[in-house]
Protein backbone atom coordinates (compact mmCIF):
# COMPACT_ATOMS: atom_id res chain seq x y z
CA UNK A 1 0.00 0.00 0.00
CA UNK A 2 2.96 2.37 0.44
CA UNK A 3 2.93 2.91 -3.57
CA UNK A 4 -0.16 2.31 -4.05
CA UNK A 5 -2.01 5.34 -5.70
CA UNK A 6 -5.32 6.05 -3.93
CA UNK A 7 -7.81 8.62 -5.43
CA UNK A 8 -9.52 11.30 -4.06
CA UNK A 9 -12.76 13.66 -4.24
CA UNK A 10 -12.69 15.01 -7.80
CA UNK A 11 -13.25 18.67 -6.64
CA UNK A 12 -9.68 18.49 -4.86
CA UNK A 13 -7.23 16.74 -6.92
CA UNK A 14 -7.22 16.12 -10.46
CA UNK A 15 -4.65 12.97 -10.71
CA UNK A 16 -4.53 10.25 -8.03
CA UNK A 17 -2.87 10.92 -4.72
CA UNK A 18 0.95 8.48 -4.05
CA UNK A 19 0.63 7.24 -0.36
CA UNK A 20 3.75 8.68 1.33
CA UNK A 21 6.55 6.26 2.40
CA UNK A 22 6.31 8.60 5.64
CA UNK A 23 3.20 7.29 6.71
CA UNK A 24 2.34 3.87 7.76
CA UNK A 25 1.65 1.31 5.57
CA UNK A 26 -1.98 0.50 5.42
CA UNK A 27 -2.57 -3.53 6.03
CA UNK A 28 -4.96 -5.77 4.55
CA UNK A 29 -7.26 -5.47 7.89
CA UNK A 30 -7.30 -2.15 7.51
CA UNK A 31 -8.35 -1.89 4.52
CA UNK A 32 -11.27 -4.28 5.48
CA UNK A 33 -11.90 -2.19 8.39
CA UNK A 34 -12.64 1.23 6.60
CA UNK A 35 -13.24 -0.08 3.54
CA UNK A 36 -16.95 1.89 3.69
CA UNK A 37 -15.07 5.18 4.16
CA UNK A 38 -11.77 4.40 2.69
CA UNK A 39 -11.38 6.95 -0.40
CA UNK A 40 -12.66 9.77 2.48
CA UNK A 41 -10.17 8.70 5.03
CA UNK A 42 -7.28 8.67 2.78
CA UNK A 43 -8.05 12.05 1.73
CA UNK A 44 -8.17 13.31 4.75
CA UNK A 45 -4.99 11.82 6.17
CA UNK A 46 -3.29 13.02 3.01
CA UNK A 47 -4.27 16.29 3.32
CA UNK A 48 -3.32 16.87 6.87
CA UNK A 49 0.08 14.93 6.22
CA UNK A 50 0.54 18.09 3.67
CA UNK A 51 0.30 20.58 6.64
CA UNK A 52 3.55 22.32 7.47
CA UNK A 53 2.52 21.98 11.41
CA UNK A 54 4.36 19.00 13.08
CA UNK A 55 0.92 18.73 15.18
CA UNK A 56 -1.03 18.42 12.03
CA UNK A 57 1.07 15.94 10.35
CA UNK A 58 0.77 13.90 13.62
CA UNK A 59 -2.76 13.85 13.42
CA UNK A 60 -2.51 12.01 9.73
CA UNK A 61 0.18 9.49 11.36
CA UNK A 62 -2.29 8.83 13.96
CA UNK A 63 -4.98 8.02 11.67
CA UNK A 64 -2.81 5.62 9.33
CA UNK A 65 -2.43 3.46 12.51
CA UNK A 66 -6.32 3.14 13.30
CA UNK A 67 -7.20 -0.09 13.82
CA UNK A 68 -3.74 -1.91 12.63
CA UNK A 69 -4.45 -3.91 15.82
CA UNK A 70 -7.46 -5.89 16.81
CA UNK A 71 -7.74 -7.98 19.67
CA UNK A 72 -10.62 -10.32 21.70
CA UNK A 73 -10.56 -10.93 24.77
CA UNK A 74 -12.45 -12.60 27.61
CA UNK A 75 -15.23 -10.94 29.82
CA UNK A 76 -15.50 -13.53 32.31
CA UNK A 77 -18.17 -11.64 33.83
CA UNK A 78 -20.44 -11.09 31.20
CA UNK A 79 -19.88 -14.35 29.41
CA UNK A 80 -18.66 -13.46 26.35
CA UNK A 81 -15.79 -12.49 24.55
CA UNK A 82 -15.50 -8.47 23.52
CA UNK A 83 -13.72 -7.19 20.75
CA UNK A 84 -11.27 -4.09 20.99
CA UNK A 85 -9.57 -1.70 18.37
CA UNK A 86 -6.35 0.30 18.49
CA UNK A 87 -8.05 3.56 17.17
CA UNK A 88 -6.45 7.32 16.85
CA UNK A 89 -9.73 8.86 18.47
CA UNK A 90 -8.93 11.69 15.36
CA UNK A 91 -12.36 13.99 14.79
CA UNK A 92 -11.73 13.89 10.76
CA UNK A 93 -11.57 10.04 11.27
CA UNK A 94 -14.45 8.74 9.66
CA UNK A 95 -15.10 5.41 12.14
CA UNK A 96 -14.07 7.24 15.11
CA UNK A 97 -16.04 10.07 14.14
CA UNK A 98 -19.36 7.61 13.71
CA UNK A 99 -18.42 5.97 17.20
CA UNK A 100 -18.03 9.46 19.00
CA UNK A 101 -21.01 10.60 17.49
CA UNK A 102 -23.21 7.60 18.36
CA UNK A 103 -22.16 8.02 22.02
CA UNK A 104 -23.31 11.71 22.07
CA UNK A 105 -26.09 10.13 20.60
CA UNK A 106 -26.73 7.89 23.60
CA UNK A 107 -25.96 10.37 25.81
CA UNK A 108 -28.49 13.14 24.79
CA UNK A 109 -30.89 10.45 24.35
CA UNK A 110 -31.16 9.96 28.20
CA UNK A 111 -30.76 14.22 28.47
CA UNK A 112 -33.98 14.64 26.73
CA UNK A 113 -36.18 11.82 28.14
CA UNK A 114 -35.60 13.80 31.58
CA UNK A 115 -36.42 17.02 30.14
CA UNK A 116 -40.34 18.40 31.08
CA UNK A 117 -40.53 20.46 27.59
CA UNK A 118 -37.66 20.08 24.99
CA UNK A 119 -37.26 22.38 22.36
CA UNK A 120 -34.94 22.83 19.40
CA UNK A 121 -33.17 26.11 18.60
CA UNK A 122 -31.05 26.73 15.58
CA UNK A 123 -29.12 30.24 15.61
CA UNK A 124 -26.86 31.24 12.57
CA UNK A 125 -24.50 34.25 11.93
CA UNK A 126 -23.42 35.76 8.71
CA UNK A 127 -20.78 34.03 7.41
CA UNK A 128 -17.44 35.85 7.25
CA UNK A 129 -14.48 35.44 5.63
CA UNK A 130 -12.90 35.13 8.98
CA UNK A 131 -10.65 32.04 9.89
CA UNK A 132 -12.71 28.89 11.23
CA UNK A 133 -11.31 28.75 14.81
CA UNK A 134 -12.44 32.86 15.29
CA UNK A 135 -15.86 32.25 13.73
CA UNK A 136 -15.97 29.52 16.42
CA UNK A 137 -15.18 31.61 19.32
CA UNK A 138 -17.08 34.35 17.95
CA UNK A 139 -20.34 31.78 17.67
CA UNK A 140 -19.69 30.58 21.38
CA UNK A 141 -19.20 34.31 22.88
CA UNK A 142 -22.57 35.22 21.58
CA UNK A 143 -24.14 32.23 22.78
CA UNK A 144 -22.59 33.12 26.36
CA UNK A 145 -24.55 36.78 25.96
CA UNK A 146 -27.49 35.60 24.88
CA UNK A 147 -27.50 33.67 27.90
CA UNK A 148 -27.18 36.02 30.48
CA UNK A 149 -30.36 37.89 28.73
CA UNK A 150 -33.26 38.30 31.35
CA UNK A 151 -35.40 36.50 28.30
CA UNK A 152 -33.24 33.70 28.18
CA UNK A 153 -33.20 33.45 31.93
CA UNK A 154 -36.68 33.45 31.84
CA UNK A 155 -37.62 30.97 29.28
CA UNK A 156 -34.51 28.09 29.62
CA UNK A 157 -33.74 26.17 32.61
CA UNK A 158 -30.80 24.79 30.69
CA UNK A 159 -29.81 22.19 27.63
CA UNK A 160 -26.95 21.52 25.51
CA UNK A 161 -25.70 22.91 22.64
CA UNK A 162 -23.79 21.03 19.48
CA UNK A 163 -21.81 23.37 16.65
CA UNK A 164 -22.55 22.94 13.14
CA UNK A 165 -19.81 23.43 10.44
CA UNK A 166 -20.70 23.88 6.70
CA UNK A 167 -18.83 25.31 4.18
CA UNK A 168 -20.64 26.98 0.74
CA UNK A 169 -18.65 26.36 -1.84
CA UNK A 170 -20.08 29.08 -4.01
CA UNK A 171 -18.58 31.77 -1.64
CA UNK A 172 -16.46 29.79 -0.03
CA UNK A 173 -16.91 30.89 3.01
CA UNK A 174 -17.33 28.77 6.29
CA UNK A 175 -21.20 28.46 7.91
CA UNK A 176 -20.91 27.82 11.58
CA UNK A 177 -23.99 27.70 13.76
CA UNK A 178 -25.52 26.20 17.22
CA UNK A 179 -28.19 23.79 17.72
CA UNK A 180 -29.38 23.84 21.14
CA UNK A 181 -31.41 21.19 22.42
CA UNK A 182 -33.06 23.16 25.70
CA UNK A 183 -35.57 22.47 28.21
CA UNK A 184 -38.02 25.23 29.68
CA UNK A 185 -41.20 27.76 28.02
CA UNK A 186 -42.09 29.54 25.15
CA UNK A 187 -39.32 31.94 23.59
CA UNK A 188 -41.61 34.59 21.50
CA UNK A 189 -39.44 34.11 18.24
CA UNK A 190 -39.71 37.40 17.13
CA UNK A 191 -37.98 38.48 20.43
CA UNK A 192 -35.47 36.28 19.91
CA UNK A 193 -34.96 37.64 16.74
CA UNK A 194 -34.07 41.15 17.90
CA UNK A 195 -31.85 39.73 21.14
CA UNK A 196 -29.79 37.73 18.26
CA UNK A 197 -29.67 40.60 15.96
CA UNK A 198 -27.97 43.28 18.46
CA UNK A 199 -25.63 40.36 19.92
CA UNK A 200 -24.45 39.84 16.55
CA UNK A 201 -24.79 42.60 14.99
CA UNK A 202 -26.98 41.70 12.28
CA UNK A 203 -27.64 37.88 12.03
CA UNK A 204 -31.17 37.79 12.84
CA UNK A 205 -31.89 34.31 11.35
CA UNK A 206 -33.01 31.66 14.06
CA UNK A 207 -35.45 28.67 13.93
CA UNK A 208 -36.87 26.96 17.01
CA UNK A 209 -39.58 23.84 17.19
CA UNK A 210 -40.86 22.33 20.42
CA UNK A 211 -39.57 18.56 20.04
CA UNK A 212 -41.76 16.05 19.53
CA UNK A 213 -39.39 12.91 18.58
CA UNK A 214 -36.58 13.24 21.34
CA UNK A 215 -35.07 10.19 19.45
CA UNK A 216 -34.82 11.97 16.59
CA UNK A 217 -33.61 15.40 17.77
CA UNK A 218 -30.46 13.72 19.89
CA UNK A 219 -29.46 11.31 16.23
CA UNK A 220 -29.84 14.48 14.64
CA UNK A 221 -27.84 16.96 16.58
CA UNK A 222 -25.18 13.55 17.07
CA UNK A 223 -24.13 14.18 13.36
CA UNK A 224 -22.39 17.17 13.55
CA UNK A 225 -20.02 16.55 17.04
CA UNK A 226 -17.19 14.80 14.22
CA UNK A 227 -16.73 16.04 10.74
CA UNK A 228 -18.33 18.96 8.35
CA UNK A 229 -21.09 18.19 6.19
CA UNK A 230 -19.65 17.05 2.83
CA UNK A 231 -16.08 16.07 4.29
CA UNK A 232 -15.14 14.74 1.19
CA UNK A 233 -15.92 17.67 -1.10
CA UNK A 234 -13.55 20.06 0.86
CA UNK A 235 -10.07 21.04 -0.46
CA UNK A 236 -7.42 20.04 1.60
CA UNK A 237 -6.64 23.54 3.07
CA UNK A 238 -9.96 23.45 4.04
CA UNK A 239 -9.54 20.38 5.73
CA UNK A 240 -6.91 21.71 7.79
CA UNK A 241 -8.58 24.81 9.00
CA UNK A 242 -10.97 22.75 10.73
CA UNK A 243 -8.83 19.78 11.64
CA UNK A 244 -6.99 23.28 13.29
CA UNK A 245 -9.86 25.02 14.31
CA UNK A 246 -11.49 21.85 16.38
CA UNK A 247 -8.21 20.48 17.38
CA UNK A 248 -8.57 20.45 21.49
CA UNK A 249 -12.23 21.93 21.14
CA UNK A 250 -16.04 20.67 22.54
CA UNK A 251 -18.06 21.12 19.76
CA UNK A 252 -21.13 20.05 22.26
CA UNK A 253 -21.38 21.58 25.92
CA UNK A 254 -24.18 21.58 28.57
CA UNK A 255 -25.07 24.76 30.24
CA UNK A 256 -27.71 26.08 33.04
CA UNK A 257 -29.33 22.93 34.95
CA UNK A 258 -27.58 20.14 32.62
CA UNK A 259 -24.03 21.45 33.82
CA UNK A 260 -21.96 18.65 35.59
CA UNK A 261 -23.61 15.74 33.62
CA UNK A 262 -21.98 13.78 31.51
CA UNK A 263 -22.34 15.99 28.74
CA UNK A 264 -19.21 15.81 26.12
CA UNK A 265 -17.95 15.01 22.89
CA UNK A 266 -14.72 13.10 24.23
CA UNK A 267 -13.93 9.91 22.85
CA UNK A 268 -13.90 7.38 25.68
CA UNK A 269 -12.39 4.46 23.77
CA UNK A 270 -11.52 2.20 26.63
CA UNK A 271 -7.45 1.26 26.63
CA UNK A 272 -6.79 -2.91 27.25
CA UNK A 273 -4.93 -3.38 30.83
CA UNK A 274 -1.76 -5.06 30.78
CA UNK A 275 -3.29 -8.04 32.83
CA UNK A 276 -6.30 -8.69 30.29
CA UNK A 277 -5.92 -11.84 28.68
CA UNK A 278 -6.56 -10.89 24.86
CA UNK A 279 -5.30 -12.33 21.30
CA UNK A 280 -5.16 -10.41 18.26
CA UNK A 281 -7.27 -11.02 15.19
CA UNK A 282 -3.97 -11.35 13.31
CA UNK A 283 -2.35 -14.07 15.68
CA UNK A 284 -5.58 -16.75 15.17
CA UNK A 285 -6.01 -16.26 10.97
CA UNK A 286 -2.12 -17.09 11.32
CA UNK A 287 -3.10 -20.06 13.29
CA UNK A 288 -6.05 -20.40 11.28
CA UNK A 289 -4.39 -20.67 8.17
CA UNK A 290 -1.87 -23.04 8.96
CA UNK A 291 -4.68 -25.91 10.23
CA UNK A 292 -4.84 -24.97 14.20
CA UNK A 293 -8.71 -26.47 14.69
CA UNK A 294 -9.63 -24.06 17.61
CA UNK A 295 -8.29 -20.84 15.76
CA UNK A 296 -9.82 -21.96 12.66
CA UNK A 297 -13.32 -22.72 14.38
CA UNK A 298 -12.90 -19.19 16.25
CA UNK A 299 -12.15 -16.95 12.60
CA UNK A 300 -15.60 -18.26 11.53
CA UNK A 301 -17.32 -17.77 14.31
CA UNK A 302 -16.00 -14.36 14.05
CA UNK A 303 -17.29 -13.49 10.79
CA UNK A 304 -20.52 -14.56 11.08
CA UNK A 305 -20.54 -12.29 14.05
CA UNK A 306 -18.20 -9.80 13.39
CA UNK A 307 -19.07 -9.40 9.42
CA UNK A 308 -16.39 -6.26 9.25
CA UNK A 309 -13.78 -8.85 9.50
CA UNK A 310 -15.05 -11.65 7.32
CA UNK A 311 -13.23 -10.39 3.75
CA UNK A 312 -10.23 -9.89 5.97
CA UNK A 313 -10.36 -13.42 7.67
CA UNK A 314 -11.23 -15.30 4.23
CA UNK A 315 -8.53 -13.84 2.86
CA UNK A 316 -6.11 -14.20 4.87
CA UNK A 317 -7.41 -18.32 5.06
CA UNK A 318 -8.99 -19.01 1.52
CA UNK A 319 -9.07 -22.52 2.68
CA UNK A 320 -11.71 -22.14 5.50
CA UNK A 321 -15.52 -22.31 4.41
CA UNK A 322 -18.04 -19.31 5.21
CA UNK A 323 -21.08 -20.57 6.90
CA UNK A 324 -24.31 -21.16 4.23
CA UNK A 325 -25.38 -17.71 3.56
CA UNK A 326 -28.45 -16.94 6.44
CA UNK A 327 -29.19 -13.36 5.57
CA UNK A 328 -28.77 -10.51 2.83
CA UNK A 329 -26.27 -9.53 4.50
CA UNK A 330 -24.41 -12.65 3.84
CA UNK A 331 -25.68 -13.11 0.54
CA UNK A 332 -23.88 -9.72 -0.09
CA UNK A 333 -20.79 -10.67 1.61
CA UNK A 334 -20.40 -13.94 -0.69
CA UNK A 335 -20.84 -11.85 -3.87
CA UNK A 336 -18.65 -9.41 -2.73
CA UNK A 337 -16.26 -11.86 -1.71
CA UNK A 338 -16.46 -13.47 -5.14
CA UNK A 339 -15.84 -9.85 -6.50
CA UNK A 340 -18.88 -10.03 -8.30
CA UNK A 341 -22.01 -7.16 -8.08
CA UNK A 342 -23.79 -8.23 -4.57
CA UNK A 343 -27.70 -8.63 -5.82
CA UNK A 344 -30.14 -5.88 -4.68
CA UNK A 345 -31.73 -6.04 -1.44
CA UNK A 346 -34.76 -8.14 -0.78
CA UNK A 347 -38.23 -5.88 0.01
CA UNK A 348 -39.34 -6.08 3.19
CA UNK A 349 -41.52 -8.86 4.17
CA UNK A 350 -42.55 -12.36 4.49
CA UNK A 351 -39.91 -14.00 2.52
CA UNK A 352 -37.23 -10.87 3.12
CA UNK A 353 -35.79 -13.61 5.18
CA UNK A 354 -35.52 -17.11 6.49
CA UNK A 355 -37.02 -17.39 10.18
CA UNK A 356 -39.07 -15.37 11.96
CA UNK A 357 -38.73 -12.31 13.28
CA UNK A 358 -36.33 -11.87 15.74
CA UNK A 359 -34.46 -15.19 14.61
CA UNK A 360 -31.13 -12.60 13.94
CA UNK A 361 -30.94 -11.63 17.53
CA UNK A 362 -31.58 -15.19 18.65
CA UNK A 363 -28.41 -16.46 16.21
CA UNK A 364 -26.81 -13.36 17.62
CA UNK A 365 -26.62 -14.60 21.16
CA UNK A 366 -26.06 -17.80 19.86
CA UNK A 367 -23.12 -16.16 18.26
CA UNK A 368 -21.97 -15.03 21.56
CA UNK A 369 -22.37 -17.84 23.50
CA UNK A 370 -20.67 -20.58 20.96
CA UNK A 371 -17.26 -17.59 20.52
CA UNK A 372 -17.16 -17.47 24.30
CA UNK A 373 -17.19 -21.42 24.72
CA UNK A 374 -14.13 -21.70 21.15
CA UNK A 375 -12.08 -18.68 23.20
CA UNK A 376 -11.86 -20.71 26.65
CA UNK A 377 -10.84 -23.71 25.29
CA UNK A 378 -8.48 -21.89 22.90
CA UNK A 379 -7.41 -19.94 25.92
CA UNK A 380 -6.59 -23.27 27.43
CA UNK A 381 -4.70 -24.51 24.50
CA UNK A 382 -2.71 -21.33 24.57
CA UNK A 383 -1.53 -21.93 28.32
CA UNK A 384 -0.58 -25.47 27.80
CA UNK A 385 1.49 -24.19 24.61
CA UNK A 386 -0.44 -26.26 22.56
CA UNK A 387 0.33 -24.23 19.28
CA UNK A 388 4.07 -23.93 18.89
CA UNK A 389 3.64 -26.80 16.35
CA UNK A 390 2.45 -24.23 13.96
CA UNK A 391 4.73 -21.55 14.60
CA UNK A 392 7.58 -23.99 14.18
CA UNK A 393 6.86 -26.75 12.25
Amino acid sequence: MATAELTTAPNTHAEPRTWPLTLPEQSDLQETIHEKTWRTRSQVILALHDSYHQQTKNAARSMATCSDVVRFYIDPDAGHVRPWLSRCRQRLCPMCGKLRSTDVSRKLKLLVATMKDPRHLILTVKSTPLPLRVQLDNLRSSLSKLRRSTPWKTAVDGGVYVIECTHNTNTGLWHPHLHVLYDGRFFPVKQLQRLWHDITNGSEIVWLRRVDDGNAAANELSKYVSKPAHLHELADPLIREYHAATRGTRMLQAFGNCHGRNLHDDDEHEDLSPDTYAVSLNRLVWLAARGAPTPQRLVVLIAERFPTFAAYIYHAAPQLTPPVPSSQQHLRLMARLRGEAPPPPTPAGPASGPGPPGAVADRTEELNAEIFLAFTRYRQEDQADSFRQYDFP
